[in-house]
């Protein structure tokens, strides 16, 4: 994850207000078991939102690798004493703690005591345990899957489960080793599940459903006595010659036209993005897009390369935008400040939904999430804030 450190400087101008941004869902039914959500009404009219899992195409499964199925603790800089002294603030039994510290079950690596846990014991940690056990695991680099977990968001595990190809097995499995980082809930034992895979097709499923990503598709609602120039304004956010102007005034002139999926209404760069994996073309010097390319690229039709260049995209978020506070438009950026580093930045859209793009992994797609489980996710304590960005006027001429 790479932080943006200089654009916090904006913080210290005068009047600049860090406003929290308020899910305002709500859970208007379920159908075939599956949530459907309406919005509350805004400038952007009326929203219908349903949730989807997109899993990564096999093609990119390949370009990832998959790695060692034994599963490995590193602590940095650890050793037997600090090791055991955090097994017992975390409640692990003196019987497990021997099996795990046992001198044949761990090696010193890289500068950290790596202990390699049966999978008996992986699976007999309880939730509050294995998260106290993980959060400090989150902290070494070795520990790619601690550090940079699954999130299952939308505090609905079933129904990220529900459609997924794991066996009864493994479902059962992965429910025990879920844990809690701050509000979202989290998976790391990739590698259990592998063990517990009785053949290749199985080994394949688990790979393509830990790359499962919740999305959301969106419609907005076109009833007869829809406010034209409103919802135009809202959703071209100024830009008089938006590429998508046409296609709204059309369908909203169209009786039997009663919605339109939102992704047709971002610009040009984004909805071709949305909903995809990256692709190794997309790649410069070794980078490949990331959450603030993203959103600086937002209003782009050609998207701008030394947006992965961290000094650049710091200097554009802060020259080209000005602070905001809510209630935030169509476009804005918002930006997650911890200390002196921007952690993550999304796109806001209308309500609770943003556009975004969860880390710089070939694995992680562009997609609508509530801005609530964005912030379960990045906002991981209360020193983080949320700012939000605005497209400057004279600036918007240079983004087409």
């Amino acid at each position: 994850m790479r932080h943006l450190s200089s654009a916090v400087r904006l913080l210290a101008l005068a009047g600049c207000v860090v406003a929290p941004l308020h899910a305002s869902l709500r859970t208007a039914e379920v159908l075939n078991g599956e949530p459907v959500w309406t919005s509350k009404s805004g400038a952007y009219g009326d929203l219908v939102i349903r949730a989807i899992y997109l899993e990564a195409p096999p093609y990119l499964l390949e370009l990832a690798g998959k790695p060692s199925a034994k599963p490995r603790w590193a602590f940095a800089g650890g050793t037997e004493a600090s090791v055991r002294e955090l097994f017992q603030k975390a409640g692990v039994p003196a019987d497990m703690q021997a099996r795990l510290l046992d001198p044949a079950q761990r090696v010193q690596q890289e500068g950290a005591l790596v202990l390699f846990p049966q999978i008996d014991d992986l699976i007999a940690l309880g939730q509050e345990t294995r998260s106290t056990i993980y959060l400090e695991l989150a902290k070494c680099e070795l520990n790619e899957f601690h550090q940079n977990p699954i999130f299952i968001i939308g505090a609905d595990l079933e129904d990220w489960l529900r459609q997924s190809k794991l066996s009864d097995r493994q479902k059962e499995v992965f429910r025990k080793m879920v844990w809690k980082r701050g509000r979202a809930h989290a998976f790391s034992d990739l590698r259990t599940l592998l063990l517990l895979s009785q053949s290749p097709e199985e080994v394949t499923q688990v790979f393509r459903t830990v790359t499962r990503t919740r999305s959301l598709l969106v419609t907005l609602k076109l009833p007869a006595n829809a406010d034209v120039e409103a919802l135009t304004k809202y959703w071209t956010a100024g830009f008089a010659d938006a590429d998508t102007r046409p296609l709204l005034e059309a369908a909203i002139q169209r009786d039997s036209i009663t919605e339109i999926d939102v992704s047709h209404l971002l610009p040009a760069l984004a909805r071709r993005l949305i909903f995809t994996y990256p692709t190794l073309d997309q790649a410069v010097n070794g980078r490949l897009p990331d959450c603030h390319w993203t959103s600086l690229n937002f209003f782009n039709n050609t998207p701008r390369a030394y947006y992965l260049d961290t000094r650049l995209a710091a200097g554009a978020l802060l020259s080209q935008h000005d602070a905001v506070s809510g209630p935030y438009r169509f476009g804005d950026v918002l930006a997650f400040i911890s200390g002196d580093s921007v952690l993550h930045s999304c796109v806001y859209i209308a309500d609770d939904i943003v556009y975004t793009k969860n880390g710089e992994n070939i694995l992680a797609p562009w997609v609508f999430q509530r801005m609530d489980d964005v912030m379960a996710i990045y906002q991981t304590d209360a020193s983080v804030r949320i700012q939000g960005f605005r497209l400057k006027p004279e600036q918007r001429a240079g983004q087409r």
